[in-house]
């Protein structure tokens, strides 16, 4: 009876587990189509005859701010209202939009609707909103933590206040601070003015880009090709992570007008310690004699010249190179010192 009892129960799981394949198999070959049509979100657009600021505050979604075909501010997105993931709230008072996605009390009313929601909430149609400005004119503020799914696109903004890492494309930044939020941002064919950009370590990237009196704090790597400088700009890095990088070419006008002073303090405890390694002042010059690999990381410490600045002579000491170009008397400049970086000036291949 107890094996009879045994065989009948591995009959049952074996059966349920078919069962469970075969309804998948159904689902998969059109249950996901038929899911999609059991939660559907509300397509929202809301039009205002101005905007002055903009505030983002945790915004899981994807944000867009575009150029407005007619002389009205608009903003486009879709909402699931009673979702478990991430409803909206937009509003607006007085030209000042504030938009938040939250959190709510997880309801789950049955398999079907939850996996509805899942699949809603993976469509990027859904998962996007757009704001429109009117072509000439601009948004007075964009502040606020948006992550790293933000686009700014033919924008005049006068000033930012974000933690992101937004694609900035044909627009103009007056002032303000950015804090780059562990992604990669990407800027071209903008005009950034006035602006620090806390790189707090990570990559970014500029491309045809004219930068005034703007401040690069912390760079891991810094491709920037084809800049125009205006102004006093300053590109830094010193912390204590692994060797930063920076490419940098300059426009056609800048390799005329402005003055570049870079500079690249070399400190091997720092070098070391990168690689897990704490030693001490006695120990420094001793392990760098043995290791091939610490060497060998040394060796791409350093200013190296390219393209138009090959024959131009680099100052090198143990604890530092340096190198100067263009007009010393330039009201136009760029001051770059980081630590341990490797840095190539003039090359001119576009990066992304």
């Amino acid at each position: 009876m107890k094996k009879r009892l045994i065989i009948a129960s591995i009959i049952g799981f074996v059966s349920l587990i078919l069962g469970l394949i075969i309804t998948g198999i159904g689902y998969f070959s059109g249950g996901i189509d038929q899911l999609s049509q059991v939660v559907k979100p509300a397509y929202i657009e809301k039009s205002y005859e101005q905007l002055d600021t903009v505030f983002v505050n945790g915004f899981a979604h994807t944000l867009q701010f575009t150029e407005s075909a007619d002389d009205k501010y608009h903003v486009r997105y879709y909402d699931f209202e009673d979702s478990n993931f991430w409803p909206l709230q937009v509003i607006e008072n007085k030209g000042n939009l504030t938009i938040e996605s939250y959190f709510t009390d997880t309801k789950i009313n049955g398999i079907m609707q939850y996996g509805a929601e899942i699949i809603a909430n993976n469509n990027p149609t859904y998962q996007t909103l757009t704001i429109e400005v009117p072509k000439n004119k601009t948004l007075k503020k964009l502040s606020g933590s948006i992550g790293p799914n933000i686009t700014i696109e033919n924008i005049h903004i006068e000033e930012l206040d974000l933690y992101g890492s937004p694609q900035i494309l044909n627009s103009t930044i007056d002032k303000g601070k950015l804090v780059l939020d562990g992604y990669m941002p990407y800027i071209e064919n903008s005009t950034l003015k006035n602006l620090t950009i806390a790189a707090d370590h990570n990559y970014i990237a500029l491309n045809d880009v004219q930068l005034e009196n703007v401040t690069i704090e912390e760079f891991s790597e810094l491709i920037a090709i084809n800049i125009s400088l205006t102004g006093s700009n300053t590109f830094t890095s010193s912390g204590p992570g692994m060797n930063p990088r920076l490419t940098l070419s300059l426009s056609e006008a800048s390799q005329k007008e402005a003055f570049v002073n870079l500079e690249v303090p070399i400190n091997k405890k720092r070098l070391a310690y990168a690689n897990g390694l704490e030693l001490s002042d006695e120990e420094i010059e001793e392990y760098f004699a043995e290791s091939d690999y610490l060497q060998e990381q040394l060796n791409e410490i350093g200013i190296f010249p390219t393209s138009i600045y090959k024959d131009q002579k680099v100052t090198s000491d143990s604890d530092k190179q340096t190198l100067t170009v263009g007009k010393t008397d330039s009201k136009h400049s760029l001051t770059v010192k980081a630590t341990n970086a490797n840095i190539l000036l003039g090359e001119e291949e576009y990066a992304k």
